[in-house]
């Protein structure tokens, strides 16, 4: 973390909630922060969702049964509107 945003090697993944699981996996889209630490998901239809980031060490785990249902559940909501653009600050869970 450096000036309150993620560092390289975060990973973010945001969901649309409340979580749908589809064979116990959440639906999600997700990136990996650029070297400024920032990232930027584009084209998320209007909705409510929650965004988490984690190192990428901790992502090797996200394809484990309810980790990233559980890591998204600590993540910050938020709602988009049509065409609205959105900033978070995400600190990293330390899982």
């Amino acid at each position: 973390m450096k000036d309150g945003v993620p560092g390289v090697g975060t990973h973010v993944a945001i969901a649309a909630w409340p979580l749908q699981l589809p064979d116990g996996f959440p639906e999600y889209r997700d990136v990996s922060s650029d070297t400024d630490g920032k990232f930027a998901i584009s084209s998320l239809p209007p909705g409510t969702y929650h965004a988490v980031a984690v190192s990428d060490t901790a992502w090797q785990n996200s394809q484990m049964p309810n980790v990233l249902a559980g890591w998204l559940t600590k993540g910050v909501g938020f709602t988009v509107a049509e065409g609205q653009t959105k900033l978070l600050s995400l600190e990293p869970l330390t899982p």
